[in-house]
């Protein structure tokens, strides 16, 4: 972040640190349930560590019959790690998380998310500036979206089901209760 903000003049440094906060506020306004610092147990890429958080969040839903918001930045220092929030997964037990991402890459903290402890500014501080942070499902959470999730939530396992990637696990296949039934009536 220092190297980004010093190549910025003092009215472009400004702007930019009004529009991260604005993003910081707009990602509290969601139902934030979790936080979540994993590590990876040996040298991974940029791309390949999104690719295993992406994988862990997959099995979550998976687990959780049930889409959720993910909110997660990549830092690089003082080695390669991430910090995310999840998003609308209450009933989501933080040892079976961990759990899971031990059989994926590494090591994990999930707690419940504190309000008080800032937890968005702490994800993005870093990753905002560089550019490594990505966020999923937001639309399912929104002000405007949360009356229709339960429909929303349906659409999406049903769109889905299909597409999910087998990637070695056993919790990248939709379970049968998502399965479509073709009935004749």
């Amino acid at each position: 972040m220092r190297r980004v903000m010093g190549q910025l003049g003092p009215f472009a440094r400004r702007q930019a640190e009004d529009a991260y906060q604005a993003q910081v506020a707009e990602i509290e306004t969601y139902p934030l349930t979790q936080f979540f610092t994993p590590t990876y147990g040996k040298q991974t890429s940029l791309r390949t560590a999104e690719q295993k958080i992406r994988d862990w969040y997959d099995g979550l839903e998976w687990l959780h019959r049930s889409a959720i918001g993910i909110v997660v930045g990549l830092e690089c220092m003082p080695s390669l790690h991430a910090h995310g929030v999840l998003i609308g997964g209450p009933n989501l037990c933080p040892r079976t998380a961990e759990a899971l991402w031990h059989d994926i890459a590494g090591n994990v903290k999930v707690e419940a998310y504190d309000r008080r402890r800032s937890g968005v500014a702490y994800v993005l501080k870093e990753a905002y500036w560089t550019g490594d942070w990505f966020n999923e499902h937001l639309e399912y959470y929104s002000i405007h979206g949360r009356t229709r999730r339960p429909v929303l939530t349906r659409q999406y396992f049903n769109r889905h089901q299909q597409q999910r990637p087998t990637n070695g696990t056993t919790l990248s296949v939709a379970p049968p209760e998502f399965q479509p039934v073709n009935r004749i009536v």
